[in-house]
């Protein structure tokens, strides 16, 4: 099952990668620069998306590690095909182990 313990990793990987940076927001937003409200509500609305992201990844590593649904995984994999270049190599990765993988088949059968 080493496809899919990589694709639990990656999914915590970036699942904590996004709920921490998440910790930068309040850091970016007091740059020393008065930009207007536009800055302030474009970081607003980008923190509850980083989150989200977040904690979708970290609920998807724990559904794939006991091994019981494939669908959530297809739909995040889906979103990040058009996040270029990381986000395609992620999202035809996840893909992959999710439906084409001989071992995943296996497991989720």
């Amino acid at each position: 099952m080493g496809h899919l313990r990589g694709l639990v990793f990656l999914n915590l990987f970036f699942g904590l990668a996004n709920v921490l940076s998440i910790c930068l927001v309040p850091a970016l937003m007091m740059n020393g620069r008065d930009d207007g409200v536009l800055d302030e509500l474009s970081t607003l609305a980008i923190t509850p998306l980083m989150l989200l992201l977040g904690v979708a990844h970290l609920y998807i590593a724990r559904q794939i590690h006991r091994r019981t649904t494939r669908l959530p995984q297809t739909l995040l994999a889906v979103l990040y095909l058009a996040a270029f270049p990381v986000g395609t190599i992620f999202g035809a990765y996840a893909l992959w182990v999710i439906w084409s993988n001989d071992e995943s088949a296996e497991a989720f059968s």
